[in-house]
């Protein structure tokens, strides 16, 4: 009974720290929604949806790397059947691209004028 108890518990809490942050989103107050969503996966790993609004409000924050570690866990965990996963992980890969391509043409341009 007792390991019931702590089962259901542990459900409720998991959720609530998932549906809590959600008004953090709507104020943008992407810290707690981070904090809210890890503290939800501490409980279960494999919330999928913990793991997608994290990885949201880690690209909020600009933090793309470890969103996309997020989203891409969350994807495996749901076999790559959630389009809105799907299109968060295109979301991220294509501002992570931008962000390589920029810094890249940084070091390029950085280059070519200690040449001259």
């Amino acid at each position: 009974m007792k390991i019931l108890l702590q089962f259901i518990v542990k459900i409720y809490l998991y959720k609530y720290y998932c549906l809590h942050n959600c008004n953090y989103n709507l104020q943008k107050k992407y810290s707690a929604v981070k904090a809210d969503c890890t503290k939800a996966l501490e409980l279960n790993p494999k919330y999928a949806k913990a793991l997608l609004r994290r990885a949201r409000a880690l690209e909020q924050t600009g933090d793309l790397e470890a969103a996309l570690e997020d989203v891409t866990t969350a994807c495996i965990y749901e076999g790559f059947s959630n389009q809105t996963s799907l299109s968060t992980a295109d979301k991220v890969l294509e501002k992570l691209g931008e962000l390589h391509t920029l810094k890249k043409y940084l070091i390029l341009n950085k280059m070519l004028l200690e040449l001259l």
